[in-house]
């Protein structure tokens, strides 16, 4: 890396920073000021930001793996002040891929308050915001984002590993959460979640096979394969989150072909869920404006 260092009294300021930092450039400027407590402000620009994340311990064959339990040392945070801003044409945290991203941040007296903003995420924008208080024993974070056509599939592939939705989504994030380890804050979570697929379709299912097979035979099992899909025009959902159990009351799919209600709980921090859903053959292809086609055929 390459800079220009000048102390002025109390402060050091370090102009004309560049360098790299794995494959990713960067240009910009910090200072300290050690007056006080040491007050640091960085300003960076990167070309390519690469964050890596630490892979999930090993689970039994059929399960998901637990969070960890280890403790998130944060207590660091009360012994600096700083404020940051950081921009990067590209950001990949894990195999998740951003562009462009533009964070600002602040830290007093153990609180981060952060804002991200020109967020590009696969076809959409995000925005969002953060807090954590460290100040006290048991770190109290916050975290409240917006997210407008973002294409579900590649997203949530990248982010959790999950590859049955696929669309556009809208979604609005309000949550918070205490603890001092993923364990505890996924299980303290409080807050709420809505969540509007367009366009798409569940993968690995077809509901309305499943339906139509009930009129000549029984079903073992949900019939998931690879090759299936249910189209669907609208999935959506609101949760409201409280020591960690998601709970919805209007779990609503419209497709071509199907429609199902649903309601029930999804416990985060234990990783299961509990839903009920009641489907709908829709007769025609015509839509669902006509409220005479969808068929219910009692199957829970």
């Amino acid at each position: 890396s390459e800079a220009q260092l000048r102390i002025n009294g109390t402060t050091v300021m370090i102009n004309g920073l560049s360098g790299k930092i794995g494959d990713g450039l960067f240009d910009g400027w910090a200072s300290v000021d050690f007056a006080s407590k040491p007050l640091v402000k960085v300003d960076l620009n990167f070309r390519q930001l690469d964050i890596a994340t630490a892979a999930a311990p090993a689970a039994p064959q059929g399960t998901q793996p637990a969070w960890s339990v280890e403790p998130i040392e944060l207590a660091g945070l009360n012994y600096v002040d700083a404020q940051v801003r950081l921009s990067a044409s590209e950001l990949n945290i894990g195999s998740a891929h951003f562009a462009p991203v533009a964070l600002e941040a602040s830290l007093a007296s153990g609180l981060l308050k952060g804002a991200v903003s020109n967020l590009g995420a696969y076809g959409g924008q995000a925005t969002g915001s953060f807090d954590i208080d460290v100040a006290s024993d048991k770190p109290v974070y916050a975290i409240r984002s917006d997210l407008i056509g973002v294409r579900a599939l590649p997203l949530l592939s990248a982010a959790a590993d999950f590859d049955k939705l696929d669309g556009k989504l809208q979604a609005k994030i309000d949550v918070r959460s205490t603890g001092q380890s993923q364990q505890a804050i996924m299980s303290n979570l409080q807050g709420n979640v809505t969540a509007n697929f367009r366009d798409g379709a569940i993968r690995g299912l077809n509901v309305a096979q499943m339906i139509r097979s009930l009129t000549s035979g029984t079903l073992s099992g949900w019939q998931e394969s690879q090759e299936k899909t249910t189209d669907l025009t609208q999935l959506s959902a609101s949760f409201r989150l409280d020591k960690g159990q998601a709970t919805t009351t209007d779990l609503n799919l419209i497709g071509p072909l199907v429609k199902m209600t649903g309601n029930g709980m999804i416990d985060v921090g234990a990783k299961t869920l509990g839903l009920r859903v009641e489907p709908k053959l829709v007769m025609t292809t015509e839509g669902q404006g006509r409220s005479g086609d969808p068929v219910g055929l009692g199957i829970p």
